[in-house]
C-alpha cells in the first residue's frame, strides 16, 4: 500500500514537470539603444529600429549590430545570449577622428647653408576663431571642415587664413608662411652695406658675454629681452642692421624694429656666417 501511494506521488511529480517545462517560457524580450545618435539596429540581419528596439525573440544567442552614420565609427557587433531574464544591449557610436598638423615658418636661411631653408617661427594658431597653439601644434580632430587662421607677428606679413577638411583616419598638414617685410642679406651683403653705408645701425641682439667674446666692429649690443624698451636709442631716420649667432633671435628682434618704423636689415646666418665667411670680429676684456 505505502509503495503504491510513492508510485503514485512520484507520477503526479513527474506530470508537474512535464506540465511546467511545456508552460514555462520559450522566448524573452531584447532591449537594444543607439548612442549618443539614433542608428540603424539590427538583430540577426534583420533591421528591427532606429535608435531604439524592443523585439520578442527565442532563448538563446542572438547576433546585434548596427548601421553606419557619417562621420560616425559604427559599434562592433556583438553576440548576445538571451535568457528568460531578458538582455538589455547599449551600442555606442564614437565620432571618426584624423589628426591636422599646422607648422607657422618664416623664411630664414640657417647658418653654414647657402639655400634658404625654413625655420619655425612664434606665430598664434587658431581653429575656428579659438586660439589652440603656436609655432608648430599636431591636433586630434572630429572629422569634417575647419577654419585655420593665424595671428599678428609685428614686422611680418600674416599668413591668409585656410579652410582644412580632416578626413577619417588620415593627416592633413598646414604650413603658413609668415613673411618679413624687413630685408633679409647675407653676410657678404652685409658687410658691404656697412662698408657703403657709413650711418647704417648695427645691433648685436647676443648676450653681454657672447658679444664681448666677439661682435662686428662699430655693433651696439642690445639683448633681444631688452631690445623694445632700448630700441629708443636708436635714430630712426638711419637704417638698421640687425644679427645675433645664427639669426633665430636676430629675426623677432628685426621684426620688432621694423614695426617701429626702422628700416631693417636682417643678416642671415648671423655671426656664425660672418666668421665662416673670414670676416674680423671685435672682442673686448
Amino acid at each position: 500500500m505505502r509503495t503504491s501511494r510513492i508510485v503514485a506521488i512520484a507520477a503526479i511529480i513527474s506530470l508537474l514537470l512535464v506540465v511546467f517545462y511545456f508552460l514555462m517560457p520559450r522566448s524573452a524580450i531584447l532591449r537594444v539603444t543607439t548612442e549618443p545618435v539614433e542608428g540603424e539596429i539590427y538583430v540577426d540581419g534583420e533591421l528591427v529600429g532606429i535608435g531604439t528596439a524592443e523585439v520578442t525573440l527565442p532563448l538563446g544567442s542572438h547576433t546585434v549590430s548596427f548601421g553606419e552614420l557619417p562621420d560616425y565609427n559604427s559599434p562592433e557587433p556583438r553576440e548576445v545570449e538571451l535568457t528568460q531574464e531578458g538582455s538589455v544591449v547599449v551600442g555606442t557610436y564614437t565620432r571618426q577622428t584624423g589628426v591636422l598638423v599646422i607648422d607657422n615658418m618664416t623664411p630664414l636661411k640657417m647658418p653654414g647653408v647657402t639655400a634658404g631653408l625654413i625655420a619655425l617661427h612664434l606665430g598664434e594658431i587658431y581653429l575656428d576663431g579659438t586660439k589652440v597653439g603656436e609655432g608648430e601644434i599636431c591636433l586630434t580632430l572630429e572629422t569634417g571642415s575647419y577654419i585655420v587662421s593665424f595671428g599678428d607677428v609685428r614686422g611680418f606679413v600674416t599668413p591668409q587664413e585656410k579652410t582644412v577638411i580632416v578626413r577619417n583616419a588620415s593627416s592633413e598638414t598646414i604650413t603658413a608662411i609668415y613673411t618679413p617685410k624687413f630685408q633679409n642679406i647675407s653676410v657678404a651683403m652685409a658687410k658691404q652695406l656697412m662698408e657703403s653705408d657709413p650711418s647704417l645701425q648695427v645691433v648685436d641682439v647676443r648676450s653681454p658675454a657672447e658679444f664681448k667674446a666677439g661682435h662686428i666692429e662699430g655693433a651696439v649690443n642690445m639683448p633681444y629681452a631688452v631690445l623694445e624698451q632700448r630700441m629708443s636709442e636708436l635714430d630712426i631716420e638711419r637704417g638698421v642692421l640687425i644679427y645675433c649667432a645664427s639669426g633665430m633671435g636676430s629675426v623677432l628682434g628685426g621684426g620688432i624694429l621694423q614695426d617701429a618704423g626702422f628700416n631693417v636689415y636682417h643678416m642671415d646666418g648671423g655671426i656664425i656666417d660672418w666668421v665662416g665667411a673670414g670676416y674680423p670680429l671685435v672682442k673686448e676684456g
